[in-house]
C-alpha cells in the first residue's frame, strides 16, 4: 500500500496548515502518479516551449511566380518553430486540434495593368482559404494577400502549405513574391498556433 508523508523544510519557520472545507460530503482527493509542484490560484504559469505549438517562417529570396499558374510558396528560414512542425515549406502539426493560419504574400507589380493575383492556404493539397487581388488598369502597384482560416487538423496526417496564383491578361508575363526582408521582418511569410486541442 502506498503511504503519504508530509516533510517539513529546516529552513523555514512558518507553519503550513491544512484545512477542511465547510462541508457535509466526504471528499477524496487523488495525487497523479508523477512528481511535479503542486500549484494553487496564486501561483503563476508559464508555460515552456515543449508545450507550445506555434509557428511562424519566411524567406530572404524572391520568387518567381510564371502566368497561369497555382505554385507552392518556399520558406526557408524559420523565426520559430514550437513543436518542431514545419519543414520543407509546409506545416504538419503533431497535435489533434484547431489551428489559426494566416499567410502574408506580398508581390511586385506584375507587368500588365489587367491581372489577378492570389494566394491559398492549402489543407493536403487541396484549397482551404484565398485572398485574390484583380487589377484593371492599375499597374506599377505591390499587392498584398493575406489568406487567413482556422482549420481542424487531426494531428498526425493532415499538413497546410501556401500557394500563388498570377494571371497577366495583358502580357503574361511573369511576377515576383517579394521576401526579402528588413531586420525581423518578412515581406512574404506564413504563421500559425494551436488555439485548442481537440
Amino acid at each position: 500500500m502506498s503511504k503519504i508523508a508530509i516533510q517539513g523544510n529546516a529552513s523555514g519557520t512558518g507553519t503550513f496548515t491544512i484545512a477542511a472545507p465547510n462541508s457535509d460530503e466526504n471528499r477524496t482527493l487523488t495525487l497523479p502518479d508523477e512528481a511535479g509542484t503542486v500549484l494553487t490560484s496564486a501561483s503563476t504559469i508559464i508555460p515552456s516551449s515543449s508545450g507550445l505549438l506555434a509557428f511562424r517562417v519566411g524567406d530572404s529570396t524572391n520568387q518567381t511566380i510564371t502566368h497561369g499558374n497555382t505554385t507552392k510558396v518556399t520558406f526557408t528560414e524559420e523565426d520559430y518553430d514550437l513543436g518542431s512542425c514545419f519543414a520543407s515549406s509546409t506545416f504538419t502539426p503533431n497535435v489533434a486540434g484547431y489551428y489559426w493560419l494566416h499567410g502574408n504574400v506580398q508581390w511586385e507589380a506584375p507587368t500588365g495593368s489587367n491581372y489577378v493575383v492570389g494566394a491559398w492556404i492549402y489543407k493536403n493539397g487541396g484549397r482551404l482559404a484565398i485572398h485574390q487581388h484583380t487589377s484593371n488598369g492599375g499597374s506599377g502597384r505591390s499587392i498584398t494577400n493575406n489568406p487567413m482560416t482556422v482549420v481542424y487538423a487531426n494531428g498526425s496526417t493532415d499538413y497546410f502549405d501556401i500557394y500563388a496564383y498570377l494571371y497577366d491578361y495583358d502580357l503574361g508575363g511573369n511576377a515576383n513574391i517579394e521576401k526579402a526582408h528588413s531586420p525581423n521582418h518578412y515581406n512574404t511569410y506564413f504563421e500559425g498556433y494551436l488555439v485548442g486541442a481537440a
